[in-house]
C-alpha cells in the first residue's frame, strides 16, 4: 500500500488513455518542448494562480519532479497527463489529480485555441474513471469564480459548487456513489406453489 492507503498506483502504461479524439499520457521531461509552446501564452493564466513557464529548461524540472508522481513528504499521489489531439498528433494542454485518501482534486489547462471544442471535458471524464478505479468517490476542483469555461467543465463533468472557498478558488465537487454489489441471482427451483 502507498503512504496515502490507496491501493499501488498502476504504471504508467496503464495511466495511459484513449478517448473519441484524444491520447492522455503520463507526462514526461520529453514532453516540455511541446508543452512550453502551448503553455507559455501568459493569457491562459487570467484566471489561474502562477504564470507561464520561463523556458523550455524550467519546465522540464518541473515535469521531472513531476515524474516521482508523489508529494515531497509520500502523503499525496500527482498524476499528470499531457492531452495530445490525435488528429494532429500535437500536445494541446495537461491535466492533474492530486490523490489523497478520501479525494482527489483535479485541474485542467488547454491552449487558447484548443478551448471550447470540449476536449477538457473528454480528458477529464476519462481521468475520472481512472481515478474511480483507484477507489476514489469524492472528485473536486478549485475553479476562479470568474473562470466560465473551467465551470462548463466542472458542470458537464456532475460537479456542483460548494460554499467552500481556497485560495480565493471556489471548490466544485461530485461524490459517487459505491459500486452496486453484483446482483445475487436467487434459485427460484426451491421455493415451490401449491396452485
Amino acid at each position: 500500500m502507498l503512504p496515502t492507503g490507496l491501493s499501488p498506483l498502476p504504471g504508467t502504461e496503464a495511466l495511459t488513455m484513449r478517448t473519441k479524439r484524444l491520447g492522455l499520457f503520463s507526462i514526461t521531461r520529453e514532453h516540455a518542448p511541446a508543452m512550453f509552446e502551448v503553455l507559455k501564452d501568459p493569457a491562459l493564466y487570467e484566471y489561474l494562480s502562477g504564470s507561464p513557464p520561463v523556458d523550455v529548461a524550467a519546465l522540464t524540472r518541473q515535469y521531472e519532479f513531476w515524474e516521482g508522481r508523489t508529494s515531497p513528504d509520500g502523503s499525496e499521489l500527482w498524476l499528470n497527463w499531457a492531452i495530445r489531439l490525435d488528429a494532429r498528433q500535437q500536445l494541446i494542454g495537461h491535466l492533474q489529480a492530486g490523490v489523497l485518501p478520501d479525494r482527489a482534486d483535479m485541474a485542467w489547462i488547454l491552449g487558447a485555441r484548443w478551448q471550447q471544442h470540449g476536449y477538457a471535458t473528454e480528458a477529464a471524464n476519462a481521468v475520472v474513471d481512472v481515478l474511480l478505479g483507484l477507489g476514489l468517490r469524492e472528485i473536486r476542483a478549485s475553479i476562479n469564480p470568474n473562470h466560465a469555461a473551467s465551470i462548463r467543465v466542472a458542470e458537464r463533468l456532475g460537479m456542483r459548487r460548494t460554499n467552500e472557498v481556497f485560495d480565493g478558488e471556489l471548490i466544485w465537487k461530485r461524490v459517487y456513489s459505491l459500486p452496486a454489489a453484483p446482483n445475487v441471482k436467487r434459485d427460484n427451483s426451491l421455493s415451490h406453489s401449491n396452485n
